[in-house]
Formats: structure tokens, C-alpha cells, sequence
């Protein structure tokens, strides 16, 4: 068509199939009057602004047809000269089946990310230099990133996080094989909670089969896992108890039903004594299972033990002139009750395997682990046994069950420590172990009547985080930041007071640590603990069930 003065001066038999109309009701007529209305704009750039020093522009509009449809259309426009005057010369393109096949484009997307975003899964889909390009809100709490821009700044296969767990490796290597990948690995986010996660990866193809891209599906199964090795460590302990009822019980009332039988016959008394001896050693061997029991059943919750109290007490119960043992030290570290167990199983080996009659436990605390060192006198530990010791039934050459430093092992390791042995000056061993310490807060739930009050102010300048670019600097120099972030929802006081207060000593005099928990009784024990430690909270409100405290170091 020709344009000119707003007029319709020429339009071809296409127009006209357009349209609907014939030539003589096009022509002579405003060109605005076959169009929709809010595309008057675009109709003053077609005949009044088009530059013929330029290349024609291409315009998006709606034309009205005769019977009232409306019709996409794409306009190309340029100047002309038309019979002496200048004119403008529009190309009419029909794009409705285009505009169809975007729109249903847009809604398929529209409802792709409908899904990505309401699924409990983290969601993302990735270049295969390893940059974000797509990321749900799963997968922003996941990393402890709070905004998927800052999000999409992360290199999947450069990540420190990622590379230290081995996920880029994974990424990378679906990226090479083209080949769908699941897997199981650990991640510690940003807040240092470290979560367990399953993968999956699939890889997104060309046309010819070139892997161009990376999706993929991250599900948080921390808890799963912990039931997993929970039930395996149960199933691990009903086999062993399984093996000594077979074994060892089985043979100890075989002699007592040997030993009555032959006392039946001649009277020996010494019969009678190796019953009672066959039947002490399976009493024992009970009470080894129900210290079985317990480093199963009691491992779901931890909390602050005071070494020098569990010794105390440990010594008031087995007060014996055998041997003498001597304490130096203290500290508090995050264990159970199986604890105590522990301390039992070392002392009692060195004293009735080891023939030891000295026990010095010397305790050592750098603020973030303890060492406990219970060192003896006694014959010591070859170093062809250091680690045989520890094992599921070993005895050596004692008539012991071969339990004991099993059970301190599996206990101590459940508590994220550690136990090894050690030769002693001039004769003897040391079992060292290495465990977390905290604080005691033994006082917290104390006498104190503060209440928790229930404040709904907004808390939205607080719990938006701090834009986090996900450098690699952000887990290793985070104790040198102004502001510190900790998120200790989900667990249980006095647990988040702890782990504040671990926190709190990695940090310098004038920072801010901000802190989300939904502890019923945080509030109050943050105000103990504060009394306690002389720190500052400045702030601390409830909103929707989770608190939000800033607290000035």
C-alpha cells in the first residue's frame, strides 16, 4: 500500500484478501480507520517519521477486517516519491499463525516456569560453560543465595562449594558424555548448613546432537539420609547383638548345662563355680548390648557435657584402691548420653586389659575442639593392633567381649569426632579424643522468668540478605565481614545458642551477626545467654513463627 497525507493512495489484491475489502473501499480512505486502536502509534511512525536515508523499519500492529476480526500484522515501511509528492510505501506480512505459535510458546513457558517455581525441588538449567541461566526459589534457599540474580553470577563448574563436594565434576561430565547422570552428594551453603542432595542432570541437545546446555533437578534428602544411616546403624547393631545371643551366650549355657549335668552326677563344688562364672560373663555381655542399645537410641539429639562433672561422677561410682586416677583440665563438648559409656569402656580397658594402676586424663580446649587425653601405665597397645582395636569383636588375648572400644569408637564418631591411640612414656597408652566443644550452658533454662513476647513489626529489611555473589571468598573470609548471616532454623535450645555463640568467638569486637531460628524459646534464652557473655542484642522480633535477631559482637 501507498500512504499519503494519511491516505490510502494504492493497495494491492493481498490488502485486500487482508482486509476483506475491496480496493475502491480502501481507497481514498484513512489508513487509521482500518486499524486497531492502540496501534496509532505505530501508524505515525509508518507516514511520518520514516527516513528514506535509513533502511525500512519493521512495525507490529493490528488491522481491523471487515467482519470485525482482528488481524497481526508486520509492517515494513520506507519513502517514496508517488506522482510528484512524497509518500510512504508499506509492506503488509499476515503473522497470525506466527502470533499463534508465540502465544502458545508463551503460555508452554508461562507454565514451565509455573511448574520450576512451585516445585519442591531445586530447579536449573545451565550453559555448558556453566553459567545459570534459569534457577527456581528451591534451589535459592538450597544455595543460601537470596535472589536468583545473584545466583545466576555463579559458575556451576568453578563454584568452590561445588568443585570441594565434586558436584561441578558430575555437571561436567554429563556435559561430555551427553548422558543423563544421578547422583548423591553433599553441599555446604552459604550459611554452612551442610545439606545431603540428589542430582539429577540431564543434558539438553541440538539438533545434531550437541549437548548446548544442562538441566537439572536437585532434591535436599538430609534427612533421608540420616534415617538411612540411622537404620543401618541400627540393622549394624541388631546383627552384632544377633551374633553374641548365637555365639557367645549360646556357649556360656551350653557349660552351665554341661557343668549341672556332670555336678549332678559327683558334686564337685568347682562345677558350681564354673557355672556362676559362665553366667556372670553373659550378664555382662547383656549389659555390653544395652550400651548397644543406647549409642543407637540415643544419638538424635546432642547436647553440652561437661567432661570434669562426667569424671566426678564416674569416679563416685566405682571407687576402687586398684588404681588412681587423676584429672587436669576441663571443658564442655557437644555429646549424649552415651557419653559417659565412653570414658567407662577407655578406663575400665586400661585397667583390666592394660593392668594399669595410674589413669591421668589431661583435657585441652582451643575453643573449637577439645582433645582429651586418658593416658595409662599399663602394658600398652603394639602398633600392629592401633586399629584392630577399635574393631567389631576384637579381644586380643583377653577373655573380654571385644565391644568396649568398639562402642567408644562408633559413639564418638557419631558426634563428628574422633579417637585414636598412642604409645605412652614410658610404658602404656593414650586414647585421645577429639571432639567439638561449646560452651556450658547449664544455667539456661535457669530461674529466669523472661517472657517471649510475640512482636508482628516487619522484619523485611532484616531478612532480605545481603546481595551475595557467590565468590569463592564468601566461605573462606567470611569471619572478616561487618555483617554475619546464620540461619539456625530447625533446631532445637539450646542448640541455637550454641551455635551462636560458636560463631560469635570466630568473629572481631564490632560485628553483626543476624540470626533467623525458630526455637519456642529462643528469644528468652538469647537474653540469658547475652546476660551471660555480655553481648549486645539490638534487635530480636517474631514474625510468622521465626525470629529475627541482630546482635552486635
Amino acid at each position: 500500500m501507498v500512504i499519503q497525507d494519511g491516505v490510502l493512495r494504492f493497495v494491492n489484491s493481498k490488502i485486500c484478501g487482508i482486509t476483506g475489502l475491496s480496493k475502491e473501499e480502501l481507497l481514498g480512505n484513512y489508513f487509521a480507520n482500518f486499524v486497531s486502536s492502540e496501534s496509532n502509534e505505530f501508524i505515525k511512525n509508518i507516514y511520518e517519521n520514516v527516513d528514506i536515508r535509513n533502511p525500512p523499519e519493521r512495525y507490529e500492529m493490528r488491522i481491523i477486517s471487515r467482519a470485525g476480526k482482528i488481524i497481526p500484522v508486520e509492517v515494513s515501511a520506507s519513502t517514496i516519491d508517488y506522482e510528484g509528492e512524497p509518500a510512504t510505501v508499506a509492506i503488509i506480512r499476515d503473522i497470525s499463525e506466527r502470533k499463534k505459535i508465540e502465544e502458545a510458546l508463551i503460555e508452554s513457558e508461562e507454565a514451565y516456569r509455573l511448574l520450576i517455581d512451585n516445585s519442591p525441588l531445586g530447579v536449573f538449567r545451565a550453559r555448558v560453560d556453566g553459567h545459570i541461566e534459569i534457577v527456581n526459589e528451591s534451589l535459592l534457599e538450597l544455595l543460601g543465595s537470596p535472589s536468583s540474580s545473584a545466583t545466576m553470577e555463579i559458575n556451576l563448574l568453578t563454584f568452590p562449594p561445588l568443585v570441594n563436594t565434586g558436584i561441578s565434576g558430575m555437571i561436567k561430565q554429563c556435559i561430555e558424555t551427553g548422558i543423563p547422570l544421578i547422583t548423591e552428594a553433599p553441599y555446604r551453603s552459604k550459611w554452612r548448613r551442610e545439606v545431603y542432595c540428589r542430582l539429577f542432570l540431564t543434558p539438553i541437545k541440538d539438533h545434531s546432537g550437541k549437548v548446548v546446555a544442562i538441566q537439572g533437578m536437585v532434591e535436599d534428602i538430609t534427612e533421608r539420609k540420616q534415617s538411612r544411616d540411622a537404620l543401618m546403624q541400627i540393622n549394624e547393631v541388631l546383627s552384632m547383638i544377633n551374633k553374641i545371643l548365637r555365639h557367645d551366650i549360646l556357649n556360656d549355657l551350653a557349660v552351665v548345662s554341661s557343668s549341672i549335668e556332670v555336678y549332678r552326677e559327683n558334686k564337685d563344688d568347682k562345677l558350681l563355680e564354673n557355672i556362676m562364672n559362665a553366667i556372670n560373663k553373659s550378664v555382662k555381655l547383656i549389659k555390653k548390648m544395652r550400651e548397644l542399645e543406647s549409642l543407637v537410641s540415643s544419638g538424635s539429639s546432642l547436647k553440652p557435657f561437661n567432661i570434669k562433672e562426667i569424671i566426678e561422677e564416674y569416679t563416685k561410682k566405682h571407687t576402687s584402691s586398684e588404681y588412681a586416677l587423676k584429672l587436669e583440665g576441663d571443658s564442655t563438648v557437644l555429646a549424649d548420653e552415651a557419653f559417659v559409656s565412653v570414658i567407662e569402656n577407655i578406663i575400665r580397658n586400661a585397667v583390666v586389659h592394660g593392668r594399669a594402676d595410674r589413669v591421668e586424663i589431661a583435657v585441652r580446649d582451643d575453643g573449637e575442639y577439645t582433645e582429651i587425653r586418658i593416658a595409662d601405665n599399663g602394658t600398652g597397645v603394639p602398633d600392629e593392633l592401633k586399629e584392630e582395636i577399635f574393631e567389631e569383636g576384637f579381644t586380643g588375648n583377653s577373655k573380654g567381649t571385644g565391644l568396649g572400644l568398639y562402642i567408644a569408637r562408633k559413639t564418638v564418631e557419631r558426634y563428628g569426632g574422633s579417637i585414636r591411640v598412642e604409645d605412652n612414656k614410658p610404658r602404656g597408652a593414650i586414647f585421645i579424643l577429639t571432639l567439638k566443644t561449646v560452651s556450658d550452658y547449664s544455667g539456661i533454662r535457669s530461674s529466669l522468668k523472661i517472657p517471649v513476647t510475640d512482636h508482628h513489626s516487619s522484619v523485611s529489611n532484616f531478612s532480605k540478605a545481603e546481595e551475595w555473589k557467590g565468590d569463592d571468598k564468601m566461605i573462606e573470609v567470611e569471619t572478616d565481614r561487618k555483617e554475619v548471616e546464620i540461619d539456625l532454623k530447625g533446631l532445637k535450645c539450646p542448640q541455637p545458642i550454641l551455635r551462636i555463640h560458636s560463631k560469635v568467638v570466630t568473629l572481631s569486637n564490632g560485628s553483626i551477626l543476624k540470626v533467623k531460628a525458630d526455637c519456642p524459646t529462643f528469644e528468652r534464652d538469647l537474653k540469658i545467654w547475652a546476660e551471660k557473655t555480655g553481648k549486645t542484642v539490638m534487635e530480636c522480633v517474631k514474625n510468622d513463627g521465626t525470629y529475627y535477631a541482630k546482635i552486635r559482637i
